[in-house]
């Protein structure tokens, strides 16, 4: 089996474990409970029903049907995320009665059971006709008999198997102030409760102009935070919008979905245990049901001999290697003797700064490693130490991981994560995060992406950008306020569709831009989309001016007016020798640079221009004598011309130069049209850059293309 498939099969919760652990890492070694079994949860809505829950209002509406509304929700949430938790809902200080125990005042409106699609639909309409069906009590109902029979309801569960809670509904935050022998008894009642892990979870109800004082009797049996007490007041509507508004995910119960040892030199083994504190929420599969009676259907696989047709049994299939064109027997056992490495676990190879391991690397999820007192005593403390030290060294652990028998080897990053709390007292575990490191096999070279040459940009355009980044930074963004609004809208709509609800819930789509903080903004994302258009502007501008019409002739610098000669009429057509000894001539006729950058002509280098009713005749490298020269191929011709003042002719050569240059390289660089260039425009490319130019065409290409990518 695949460590993929492992996964899927063994899925698990968060990183974190509860209970006396939520202090850091557990030390005592006389008691060790594995957390094989997932605890379900066991939940009793314990409301005071007296006649001031229905005469106040929450948020315009009667404070009784918000928590029936809180409630319905409730139901809702435990119907997706786990269909194995129970709930109950028990009124108090009314005078119908009915629980087993015969106290007056306490009625059991539904026992404690797995949510149904009908208490889902029926519990917000208990407040309809609720003097009628209920009616208030006389006198008020001893509060410790309300906790009395929820320890009764909760008895007849294993309590090994269940978490079990009490969600109290109240606006009274002083019951009995005047009977001390009910005080008395509602204290042995929690502290009953609380020897048998029953938690007591308080959503207080205010009063008008009155505020719920926790101090006068609450903070006594029930565990509140400090900063709560110092208050003396705990804000109503956000305990009771909780409930109503959980969300439609999935609870996975907190268990390991692995158990190995960790191995640090040749003798010293910890027990450890891995968390996968991230799972992908899928849809739930749908199930085949028989069309008449709607009864689950199972499925059964048979193998059947293809030369016989009897059913085959698994001691009758084997399994065989194709070798050579012959079936060579092989048995399951040795195929996973040959599959087996070695025996799964970690195996410390050694320690690297913190500063090595990039983002990259991570490739795959990571896990949450735990220590595992229960299979290793002293594995904590050994734990505690390594974390300690690493943390103070800035080093993480490469280690050598084998999840499972057959399973592939890996290498893996050890992060270590100390021990914290947040403003909520939520704790951050310690432990290791278990990074998988790619291999040289899983790495892919990236660099045929990337661009060619570096862009350039203004630098009011980067202005502009950082302005836009800082003003649209999200501050107190967490992944955690996120929920898949496809899995939502889906969860929705099967929801309506078991209560038969007309019109179903539209969630929250809350993965959209705020409209409202972009507006704000929108002055700050103008400018920048001004900035970018100017840029885009600028840098239009040369190519434009590099896609113009190419002319034929080129001339470096024009003669005046007075002095400029007509063309002569070309010649007729000349032998292909003639023309191949003319091309030789000219080619030799072009000179090398000078220190101001223009062309010297050779002293005794012989000329012979294609121009008709001009002599064939030697030039020397005279200052003052005018000289044209006239390069020529079956395409085109460029001719360069200079003049007596060499300095202002050596600056239009060069302007000409750079004109050649941008020219082919705009043609293969950027828009890859060799077609648009000619032999010779390639010639006096490579010839400009010092590169070898004799050759093809497509020789020329290659050669000016392999100097474009080295630089």
């Amino acid at each position: 089996m695949e460590f993929d498939e492992f996964e899927d099969d063994f899925v698990g919760g968060d990183a974190g474990e509860g209970g006396d652990q939520a202090q850091g890492f557990d030390f005592q070694e006389n008691e060790f409970i594995p957390d094989l079994i997932s605890k379900k949860d066991a939940v009793i809505f314990l409301i005071d029903c007296n006649k001031k829950i229905f005469q106040n209002e929450f948020n315009d509406e009667v404070q009784f049907k918000v928590i029936l509304k809180s409630i319905q929700s409730f139901f809702k949430s435990k119907i997706i995320s786990s269909l194995d938790d129970q709930v109950s809902v028990i009124f108090y200080n009314v005078k119908q009665t009915n629980n087993d125990l015969n106290f007056k005042g306490i009625n059991i409106v539904y026992n404690l059971s797995t949510p149904s699609a009908e208490m889902i639909k029926n519990v917000v309409k208990l407040g309809d006709n609720f003097e009628r069906d209920f009616g208030f009590a006389d006198n008020e109902t001893p509060f410790h008999e309300a906790l009395w029979t929820c320890n009764s309801i909760f008895t007849k569960l294993d309590s090994k198997k269940f978490i079990m809670r009490i969600f109290l509904f109240t606006n009274n935050d002083q019951p009995h102030s005047d009977n001390k022998d009910f005080l008395d008894k509602c204290f042995n009642q929690a502290r009953t409760l609380a020897e048998k892990n029953i938690q007591i979870e308080l959503f207080p109800l205010a009063t008008r102009n009155q505020k719920f004082d926790i101090r006068k009797f609450y903070s006594s049996i029930i565990t509140f935070d400090v900063d709560e007490i110092n208050e003396a007041v705990i804000d109503t509507s956000d305990k009771v919008l909780d409930i109503q508004h959980r969300l439609r995910q999935k609870e996975y119960k907190k268990r390991a979905v692995n158990r190995l040892l960790f191995t640090l030199g040749d003798e010293t083994r910890l027990g450890v245990k891995l968390f996968c504190p991230f799972v992908k929420q899928r849809r739930p599969l749908a199930k085949q049901l028989e069309s008449n009676t709607n009864k689950l259907l199972k499925r059964t696989v048979k193998h059947i001999c293809k030369e016989t047709g009897q059913s085959l049994y698994q001691n009758q299939i084997s399994t065989c290697v194709h070798i050579g064109g012959e079936k060579v027997k092989v048995s399951k056992g040795d195929i996973n003797e040959i599959k087996s490495f070695e025996e799964p676990g970690m195996r410390l190879i050694g320690f690297k700064p913190s500063g090595t391991l990039k983002a990259y690397h991570n490739y795959r999820t990571s896990y949450f490693v735990y220590p595992d007192d229960y299979h290793v005593k002293g594995s904590s403390q050994s734990f505690h130490a390594l974390i300690s030290q690493m943390i103070a060294k800035d080093k993480i652990a490469i280690v050598r991981f084998i999840p499972r028998k057959g399973t592939q080897v890996r290498f893996c990053a050890l992060l270590p994560q100390e021990e914290s709390y947040d403003e909520d007292h939520v704790q951050t575990p310690p432990g290791f995060h278990l990074i998988f490191l790619p291999y040289a096999d899983d790495q892919r070279n990236l660099g045929s992406i990337r661009p060619q040459q570096k862009e350039e940009v203004s630098r009011n355009l980067l202005n502009a950008a950082k302005m836009m980044c800082n003003a649209l930074d999200l501050a107190n963004f967490d992944f955690r306020n996120f929920e898949d609004p496809s899995l939502q809208k889906f969860f929705a709509h099967l929801q309506a569709h078991a209560l038969q609800e007309e019109n179903p819930e539209n969630p929250a789509d809350l993965i959209q831009p705020d409209e409202e903080g972009m507006k704000r903004c929108e002055d700050i994302i103008k400018l920048f989309e001004e900035a970018l258009k100017l840029d885009v502007q600028d840098d239009d501008q040369p190519q434009a001016a590099q896609k113009k019409p190419r002319q034929k002739k080129v001339a470096v610098e024009k003669q005046p007016a007075a002095q400029k000669k007509q063309p002569a009429p070309k010649k007729p057509a000349q032998n292909k020798k003639q023309v191949k000894k003319e091309e030789e001539s000219e080619a030799s006729s072009i000179g090398d640079y000078d220190s101001e950058d223009s062309f010297i002509d050779n002293e005794e280098d012989e000329i012979k221009p294609k121009k008709r009713g001009v002599q064939n005749k030697k030039v020397t490298n005279q200052r003052k004598v005018n000289k044209k020269v006239e390069y020529s191929d079956e395409d085109d011709e460029i001719s360069y011309e200079e003049k007596p003042k060499r300095k202002a002719a050596g600056k239009k050569q060069m302007s000409e130069e750079e004109k050649l240059i941008s020219h082919v390289e705009a043609n293969l660089k950027e828009e890859f049209n060799p077609d648009g260039l000619t032999i010779s425009e390639l010639k006096q490319y490579l010839k400009f850059k010092g590169l070898k130019n004799v050759g093809k065409k497509e020789e020329l290409v290659d050669t000016i293309l392999r100097h474009l990518e080295r630089n």
